[in-house]
């Protein structure tokens, strides 16, 4: 009966906490695209939207589900989780390297040439988010959403001064850039941080054959409802 009721206070708290992020999550990313949109030119909006089409496509395939399959897993080892590191960095370099690529091609697409420099950041930064895969899936396994609040939000709060203070100094694009990469880079480091987890130098293709299923089944499930 008292695990019962942990168990509910936990998923109450959860809950609230949720709630909490997503209001101060929304707040931060209204009020900072309100400064950039005084400081910044509406073509340069534009330029980054084109350019995040492809980027929404890279994060699909990259995420293919494997934080979810972790946080159901029965009893994940160390072995597995480490090997599911390695997996979604190995696939977020190759998404990352595609795009760098494919510049030229999707430049010549949107006959946009101002896009090129931009395509290769854009995939630093998918790979750095991609990092945290593990460590987040941990510490939602956890029920720990509380830290994954406070993370999310002082990352936000990080990147959005940062992106306002570079539109401000007039780096004009490049404060669009330069935003999510440095959210990214502090919320991946304060995740790691928090969960006090570290991959092992090991992968096991075996380990993997029960996690990738599921992974495909959470993707094939998220995506068929959004």
């Amino acid at each position: 009966m008292s695990s019962g009721t942990d168990l509910g206070r936990l998923i109450a708290r959860g809950v609230l906490w949720t709630g909490v992020g997503t209001i101060g999550r929304q707040v931060l990313q209204l009020a900072s695209s309100l400064i950039l949109a005084r400081l910044l030119a509406p073509d340069l909006f534009g330029l980054i939207s084109m350019a995040m089409v492809f980027i929404g496509i890279a994060e699909i395939v990259v995420d293919f589900g494997l934080r979810q399959a972790i946080v159901q897993a029965p009893q994940p080892t160390a072995v597995l989780l480490s090997s599911c590191f390695w997996l979604s960095s190995g696939i977020a370099i190759l998404a990352a390297l595609l795009l760098c690529v494919l510049a030229p091609v999707i430049t010549a697409l949107y006959q946009e040439p101002r896009i090129t420099p931009l395509l290769p950041f854009l995939g630093l930064n998918l790979f750095i988010a991609t990092l945290s895969t593990v460590p987040r899936a941990l510490l939602q396994r956890d029920m720990n959403f509380g830290v994954l609040t406070w993370v999310t939000f002082v990352s936000g709060l990080i990147a959005a001064t940062t992106g306002c203070t570079m539109a401000a100094l007039g780096c004009g694009v490049w404060s669009l850039i330069v935003q999510p990469l440095v959210g990214s880079l502090a919320g991946t480091t304060m995740t790691f941080v928090t969960c006090r987890w570290l991959p092992g130098f090991e992968f096991s293709a075996a380990g993997l054959h029960g996690v990738i299923p599921s992974a495909a089944a959470s993707w094939v499930q998220l995506y068929s409802i959004t």
